[in-house]
């Protein structure tokens, strides 16, 4: 599929009043990349405002019409909204090296990776990934030992790049292992699918013409770049 299509589609509405306002989440922020980056190279003449922020900011943002479209975790509650939900993103674990003395495995289940110390993903309020992720370790088996709480996944990785000995449970789409050097990426089987982003507007914005039906064949996720 041309993702040029998507951002064609996208901005019928934006050409419309010269400015498209997105708010992406930190959940999201290399999944959604393609996206962001072929709209600002297709649609020079379209000012592009993008507000990084967590999911539960920017549904307020978009409940009070001061963004268009949000980029987020699909919201819980559904009423006020028209949405594309996309497919569920693989979870993967980043795991800091040192509490994996036997070797890295190809894979480990939730029960496992509850035995370690936990960095977990939690938004700055309402209910998301982190209630999710505690009811499916709860459910595995075991009880997590959780030391910190942080909204922004690559925040996540860094601090344990830099010595912080956890685990952290994230969208595989935000990290790049080529890029680890004090801890790994492991994936986590089964996968309790979790991630689950969407396309989200408020149904009294103006259609989106095509927008709908592009992004209903699938977003064309591609692997974030390793520099």
């Amino acid at each position: 599929m041309d993702i040029g299509n998507i951002e064609r589609d996208t901005l019928i509405f934006a050409q419309q009043q010269h400015v498209l306002r997105i708010g992406l989440t930190h959940l999201y922020q290399k999944y959604f990349t393609p996206l962001i980056m072929a709209i600002h190279s297709q649609y020079a003449d379209t000012e592009i405002n993008v507000l990084v922020s967590d999911s539960s900011h920017l549904e307020t943002l978009l409940n009070n019409q001061l963004i268009d479209v949000a980029l987020i975790q699909q919201p819980k509650r559904l009423e006020r909204y028209r949405y594309l939900a996309l497919p569920a993103v693989q979870m993967a674990a980043v795991v800091h090296r040192s509490l994996l003395p036997d070797g890295v495995p190809d894979t480990m289940t939730l029960k496992q990776l509850g035995g370690l110390p936990l960095i977990l993903l939690r938004r700055s309020s309402g209910v998301g990934t982190f209630e999710q992720l505690m009811d499916q370790l709860l459910k595995s088996g075991t009880t997590p030992q959780v030391i910190m709480h942080v909204s922004q996944p690559s925040v996540i990785v860094d601090w344990i790049e830099s010595g912080i000995e956890a685990a952290a449970l994230l969208p595989e789409s935000e990290v790049c292992p080529s890029q680890l050097r004090n801890s790994v990426l492991v994936r986590v089987s089964p996968d309790p699918q979790v991630f689950f982003p969407a396309l989200v507007k408020l149904t009294t914005t103006p259609e989106i013409r095509g927008l709908e039906e592009v992004m209903a064949n699938g977003y064309p996720f591609v692997a974030p770049k390793c520099r």
